[in-house]
């Protein structure tokens, strides 16, 4: 008799333990602000490296009724799986200085910016092309943003780069300054 009540209770405890093997409740992550690196240009090419910064992890509310708590330490998730909460739907790049004669200094430099991702129908092909060229929903990597031409005018540029979410705040962040030769 007490050795099926132990078998029950081993049982029940590892039941409960495979159960509860769940991602954090922290699905999302979200930030303050973006951290801007302007690698230094090769060729024609610079590299416009994004980070989030001042990063927070927000949970979607939802109630658990389980035996044995969570198990976090077995789950294969980290917090932030589920991606951004408010996902960008704006990208606008600046520069301080006059680029050439058709983006002066503030101008939008958008049209100038490639990004990786996926065109729509495009079978999940993943392509490098204009920024223009994508809705938000198909860019595969927004944190690495390349300006494919050398400025014609003024050959020292800072660039302001800001992301607007989908809730509609807007996210900044300024590089240090670049020189081209």
């Amino acid at each position: 008799m007490n050795k099926k009540i132990l078998v029950a209770v081993f049982f029940l405890f590892f039941i409960s333990l495979f159960n509860n093997c769940k991602c954090p409740p922290e699905q999302y992550y979200d930030y303050k602000s973006l951290g801007v690196e302007a690698l230094f240009p090769l060729k024609d090419r610079l590299l416009l490296h994004i980070n989030p910064v001042e990063v927070i992890y927000l949970a979607k509310v939802t109630s658990y009724a389980s035996f044995g708590g969570y198990t976090y330490a077995t789950s294969v998730c980290e917090k932030g799986y589920a991606g951004e909460k408010y996902p960008i739907v704006k990208i606008c790049v600046s520069s301080n200085s006059d680029f050439n004669d058709d983006y002066l200094a503030e101008s939008d430099l958008t049209n100038l910016i490639k990004v990786y991702g996926m065109k729509k129908n495009s079978n999940e092909e993943h392509t490098f092309d204009y920024l223009k060229n994508f809705s938000s929903d198909y860019i595969t990597n927004l944190w690495y943003l390349y300006i494919e031409e050398k400025p014609t005018i003024s050959k020292k540029h800072t660039f302001t780069v800001k992301y607007e979410k989908s809730n509609g705040e807007i996210v900044s962040g300024i590089s240090q300054e670049i020189i081209w030769e």
